[in-house]
């Protein structure tokens, strides 16, 4: 008797079913059309080097989806850490967050080359002044 409540981790993904699929349709296609094993290993790789491509594209676009959710999920003093973290994971020094009331809109300061930097950090589409 077959379970209908399978937990999703002992079922068939459907990428999974996918590939078995495309697999099956090649090797009936090869077996009918007369190619040699040759040609008929040929279109298999190449066809699965295809599908890994396109899986490998979508699945960087779906996370790159994630990562925006979530920088938009955060709160604006969330934001500014989350800026400060990559301000320094590219190198920046003396990294300071700033933001608070009566900030000035200077966020965070930091240094780079030798240089002092004010940063203000928003998320919105409309500017915002110093004042």
């Amino acid at each position: 008797m077959e379970d209908s409540h399978m937990s999703s981790s002992s079922r068939p993904s459907t990428r999974t079913n996918l590939l078995t699929s495309l697999l099956s349709i090649l090797i009936v296609f090869s077996l009918f059309s007369g190619l040699s094993l040759w040609w008929t290993i040929s279109l298999i790789v190449s066809s699965l080097t295809i599908v890994f491509f396109i899986a490998r594209s979508l699945h960087h676009a779906r996370v790159q989806r994630l990562y925006r959710q979530q920088l938009l999920a955060l709160s604006p003093s969330e934001f500014e850490q989350r800026i400060a973290l990559l301000l320094e994971d590219l190198g920046w020094q003396n990294v300071v967050v700033r933001g608070g009331s009566g900030d000035r809109g200077v966020d965070i300061t930091a240094q780079r080359d030798g240089l002092r930097y004010i940063i203000q950090c928003k998320r919105y589409t409309k500017p915002v002044g110093p004042n």
